[in-house]
């Protein structure tokens, strides 16, 4: 029994310290972020021009040929936001690990990391971890703008619980399970 409770401690501390590489990774891209203020200030413009370029689609859009859901008419603009908050979290999920490895790559960094006595798990959520704090913000906050400036109203269906369906399906899609490629600085040109 004793050596059990070791071996739980052990794990504990071996938690902690990944935890803390995570929290390491974190601090360094928002170091990164706000010494280059200017990406996140194009960012912001970008996602406005988007959203402006598709509200003057939507006024060719007839919104009485769109269908009804219950009682409440649908509207282009909705469809836009949801769309554009939708593929922004998926970037995330599916694209932002690969251009992550490869940022690392190309800065000559990937192969110091992995070279320490760090988890390649760690090492994916910490690529991450910015973005998956950062995009739901981003992303928030722009359907917020949209619901005060176009006055776009969402309402919630389906799953009573949307991140519970989100979170299993991504986990199923296998994105961690990735392996970590084991590359040398003879492939970075």
């Amino acid at each position: 029994m004793i050596a059990g409770s070791a071996a739980t401690r052990r794990s504990a501390v071996v938690i902690g310290a990944e935890i803390g590489k995570i929290a390491a990774f974190l601090r360094r891209d928002f170091l990164v972020a706000w010494n280059y203020r200017l990406a996140l200030l194009s960012d912001m413009v970008t996602l406005v021009a988007q959203t402006v370029i598709f509200y003057f689609v939507s006024l060719m859009v007839d919104e009485r040929k769109l269908p009804n859901f219950g009682s409440s008419q649908s509207s282009y603009m909705a469809f836009v936001a949801v769309g554009i908050a939708l593929g922004t979290l998926l970037y995330v999920g599916m694209g932002r690990m690969a251009s992550a490895l490869r940022s690392e790559q190309l800065t000559g960094t990937l192969e110091s990391l992995l070279m320490t006595p760090t988890s390649p798990v760690t090492i994916q959520l910490g690529l991450v971890a910015y973005d998956l704090l950062y995009i739901p913000i981003r992303t928030a906050v722009f359907l917020i703008l949209v619901r005060m400036v176009f006055g776009v109203t969402f309402i919630q269906a389906g799953s009573s619980r949307p991140w519970l369906s989100a979170s299993s399906s991504f986990r199923s899609s296998g994105v961690w399970e990735q392996p970590v490629p084991r590359l040398s600085s003879g492939f970075v040109k």
